[in-house]
C-alpha cells in the first residue's frame, strides 16, 4: 500500500491530528476503506474501539490532548479494556455491500427513553457522531420532563437551563438481547458560552435524526464511550462488551442464556479467513487516540 498524500497536521504535529480514517464498510464504485485494505494482513478480521471519558462540564474549556484518551486496536481486541463476553450483533448481510448502505447497521431490540419504551428498530453504530440521534418521537419523550427546553439551529440541538437537567433520565438500549444503559451524567453537556440573565445553560446529547435517515437511530459516542465495541468483517457484526473502567454502568443480560454469537471466552463466531488474505502479522496493532468524550 502506498501513501498518495499526507496531512500537515500529522507530519508536523501528530497531537493535533483530526479527521476520518476510513473505518466504514465497503461501498460500491468506491475504493475500499483503509481498514478493509489492511484487514488481510491482520491476525483477526476485526478491530476494537474504546473511548475515554471526561467531566461533561469541562468539554468546551479543554486544551490540548488528554493523557487518557481512546484506544483503537487493529486486527483484534484489547482484552485489558473489557470484561466478560463480547455480544455480537450481526449486520444485515443483504445490505452489507450495497451502494446506499455502507454503515455498521444493526437491529436494536428496543429502547427505554424518558420512561417510555420503544420497540424494535434499526441503528447505525457511528464513531464519527458525537451524540445519539433518534426519531422525533423519541426526542419528544426524552425531553418531555425538561422545563424551558428549546430547539436551536438547523440540526435541532436541544438547550435548557442546567437547573432543568433533573428532568433528564438514564437511557437504555437492547442489542442482541442485552440491555446497555447510558447514565444521565453522559446525556447533559454544560454550555459555558451561553449565558442569559445569569442562567447557566446546558445541552442534551440526544437530537433528531437528520432528514433522509427515516426512523433509524444513529448511535454515536455518547453511547459508545460506555461500552467496548468490536467491528468484525467476517462474519459481519458489531460486538459490545462491558468496560473494565470504574464507574461504568454494568451490562445486564436480558436473559440468563448466553447472547447469540458469543461464546464463553468472548471470542467471535468462527469464520472463514477474509478473501485474498496473505501473510499474517503477529500481535494486533494498538493506536492511542487523543479524543476524550
Amino acid at each position: 500500500m502506498s501513501v498518495r498524500c499526507t496531512s500537515g497536521d500529522v507530519t508536523n504535529d501528530p497531537t493535533q491530528a483530526v479527521g476520518i480514517i476510513g473505518m466504514s464498510l465497503r461501498r460500491d464504485k468506491f475504493p475500499d476503506p483503509l481498514w478493509l485494505t489492511l484487514a488481510p494482513h491482520w491476525p483477526e478480521p476485526r478491530f476494537g474501539m474504546y473511548f475515554g471519558k471526561q467531566d461533561m462540564r469541562d468539554y468546551h474549556i479543554m486544551s490540548g490532548p488528554e493523557k487518557n484518551g481512546g484506544v483503537l486496536t487493529l486486527g483484534g481486541v484489547n482484552k485489558s479494556l473489557f470484561t466478560g463476553d463480547i455480544n455480537y450483533v450481526p449486520l444485515d448481510t443483504t445490505k452489507y455491500y450495497s451502494e446506499s448502505n455502507f454503515f455498521w447497521q444493526v437491529p436494536v431490540d428496543g429502547a427505554l427513553v424518558g420512561g417510555v419504551t420503544f420497540g424494535k428498530g434499526t441503528s447505525i453504530i457511528d464513531t464519527g457522531s458525537a451524540l445519539i440521534m433518534a426519531p422525533q418521537t423519541v426526542c419528544d419523550a426524552f425531553y418531555r420532563n425538561v422545563t424551558r427546553v428549546q430547539q436551536s439551529g438547523s440540526l435541532g440541538y436541544y438547550y435548557f437551563p442546567c437547573s432543568s437537567a433533573a428532568g433528564i433520565t438514564d437511557l437504555s438500549f437492547t442489542f442482541g438481547g442485552v440491555v446497555y444503559t447510558v447514565p444521565k451524567s453522559d446525556l447533559v453537556r454544560f454550555e459555558p458560552s451561553i449565558l442569559s440573565g445569569g442562567v447557566e445553560w446546558c445541552s442534551g446529547e440526544v437530537m433528531p435524526t437528520p432528514p433522509g435517515y427515516g426512523n433509524n437511530w444513529i448511535i454515536g459516542d455518547t453511547f459508545l464511550k460506555n461500552v467496548y465495541t468490536v467491528y468484525q468483517h467476517d462474519p459481519p457484526a458489531v460486538g459490545f462488551a462491558q468496560l473494565v473502567r470504574n464507574g461504568t454502568t454494568p451490562v445486564h443480560p436480558a436473559s440468563p442464556s448466553s447472547p447469540a454469537g458469543a461464546n464463553a471466552s468472548g471470542t467471535p463466531p468462527t469464520a472463514s479467513k477474509p478473501s485474498g488474505a496473505r501473510r499474517r502479522v503477529t500481535g494486533a496493532g494498538i493506536v492511542a487516540l487523543g479524543a476524550v468524550l
